[in-house]
């Protein structure tokens, strides 16, 4: 049995993209949010809260995921340090 070149299971690389756009999102509300008025602070604030919010429902669909994989693209405790 030889070598597979990529690993069966690519789920967790489809949600590692998507955590990541989640940052890149979360960066750039934070960075409007330092450079706006008072006015649209409130606005911001929650549009920085929903981003959080989608970023925590990333992170318990990693570690479901990683609590029912058997086999995982790489070491688990590389995963949760991620």
């Amino acid at each position: 049995m030889g070598l597979r070149p990529q690993p069966r299971n690519t789920v967790f690389f489809k949600m590692f993209a998507d955590a990541s756009a989640n940052i890149s999102a979360c960066v750039e509300v934070l960075r409007e949010f330092v450079q706006a008025p008072p006015e649209r602070r409130e606005e911001l604030a929650k549009r920085m809260h929903d981003v959080e919010h989608a970023g925590d429902e990333t992170t318990h669909d990693i570690i479901d995921q990683l609590n029912r994989a058997f086999i995982t693209p790489f070491d688990r405790e590389d995963i949760y340090r991620l």
